[in-house]
């Protein structure tokens, strides 16, 4: 089960992410970066693609919900061409 933090749906508006690719980053995309003193728990950076758009995902698993704590495309400006490195 996957919840959305108000956040989060605002960020995915924005940038025309669905849910469902979301959910696909969640599920299959690489963790680059974990976060183990995030308040909301232990939480992940995912990188995932979708149409040819790289998706980053911040997320936390709390028991048996998945929580999205944002999800955005990463800028070129400030990611290496390969999404995973910050410049």
């Amino acid at each position: 089960e996957f919840f959305f933090t108000k956040h989060a749906l605002i960020e995915m508006s924005d940038e025309n992410i669905s849910m469902a690719e979301v959910k696909d980053v969640v599920l299959n995309g690489k963790a680059i970066r974990v976060y183990p003193e995030d308040p909301k728990g232990c939480s992940r950076l995912m990188l995932g693609f979708s149409d040819g758009r790289a998706i980053h995902v911040v997320c936390a698993q709390q028991i048996e919900t998945m929580h999205v704590i944002t999800a955005y495309l990463p800028l070129s400006e400030l990611w290496e061409a390969d999404f995973e490195t910050k410049k």
